[in-house]
């Protein structure tokens, strides 16, 4: 279920970069945002987008060929598409 929900917001969001879902954000933040985009472009994945944004926390996610891959703050997570 927490798939589909991961698919949902993917859908829903506009968000496409920590810059925008933060007014001011952490070098921190920053860092895992460019290191997940460089693994995005490495991949040929596309379609980055915030999924969800706390005051710590940041999830994010890419489309990569027929799949949804979703960073969480420990985890990657490889979601099959599901329409």
């Amino acid at each position: 279920m927490k798939n589909r929900g991961w698919i949902e917001q993917y859908k829903r969001s506009t968000i496409t970069g920590v810059q925008y879902a933060y007014g001011r954000c952490s070098q921190a933040k920053i860092n895992a945002e460019i290191a997940i985009l460089q693994e995005m472009f490495a991949l040929g994945g596309h379609g980055y987008r915030i999924l969800s944004a706390t005051c710590n926390f940041f999830t994010c996610a890419y489309r990569l060929g027929q799949d949804l891959v979703v960073h969480t703050y420990m985890n990657r997570y490889l979601v099959p598409w599901e329409d």
